[in-house]
């Protein structure tokens, strides 16, 4: 079995492990506890904080369906269910930053961060009234029958 190891893309700033508070300008939030989520530009916010979040996450997920490689992990030759556990921050100017993976398959590792790394810009997380740093994460597999 494959070592697992976690890549940066953008920096070695680690992400806070349990970012409750806000209290700088590099602070960031997660997104189960965000006041207001990070979303796209045009979206309409006239929608429970609920309803929004579940939007959003159903949009990033749809983005990753239509932008990543779905053949990679057959072209690589592999065989069953590759995950590749995700992780960036959203942030407060609205772009994506920090990619981090962990899986067990680099090639697919990099097609995760291509696929994250080509999420539109988006309106900031707002926390207290102010645009803040949103972390969030989600589980990208790849799945060859």
């Amino acid at each position: 079995m494959a070592e697992k190891k976690a890549k940066e893309t953008a920096s070695n700033t680690k992400l806070p492990e349990s970012p409750e508070t806000v209290t700088d300008a590099d602070a960031a939030t997660a997104f189960a506890v965000i006041e207001k989520v990070p979303v796209y530009a045009d979206f309409d916010g006239n929608k429970p904080t609920m309803d929004i979040k579940t939007c959003i996450s159903a949009s990033i997920t749809i983005h990753i369906n239509n932008t990543s490689n779905i053949n990679l992990a057959t072209l690589l030759k592999l065989n069953g269910k590759h995950k590749i556990l995700v992780s960036f921050k959203i942030a407060k100017t609205g772009q994506v930053t920090n990619v981090t993976v962990t899986g067990s398959q680099p090639n697919l590792e990099q097609e995760a961060i291509r696929t994250i790394g080509r999420l539109p810009d988006m309106k900031p997380g707002m926390q207290r009234g102010k645009p803040v740093g949103v972390i969030y994460g989600l589980p990208v597999i790849f799945m060859v029958k």
